[in-house]
């Protein structure tokens, strides 16, 4: 994220330069959000609020329940 700020600082007309910020700057934010549902839940479950759904893993192809 640093490079490509730098990156763009010394070429502001660049438009791969930008593209390259905004990829980045999209990744690191998908990156903060997934950090902090994970802390969420880490928190919950040590302050005994594991109310969140577990999900089980999907069958096995061609394994039937019925």
């Amino acid at each position: 994220m640093v490079q490509s700020s730098l990156t763009m600082s010394r070429h502001p007309a660049s438009k791969i330069a930008s593209e390259n910020v905004e990829v980045f700057a999209n990744a690191w934010s998908v990156q903060i959000n997934d950090l902090s549902v994970l802390v969420k839940d880490v928190n919950d479950c040590c302050h005994g609020k594991a109310d969140r759904q577990v999900y089980l893993s999907l069958p096995k192809p061609g394994v039937s329940d019925l």
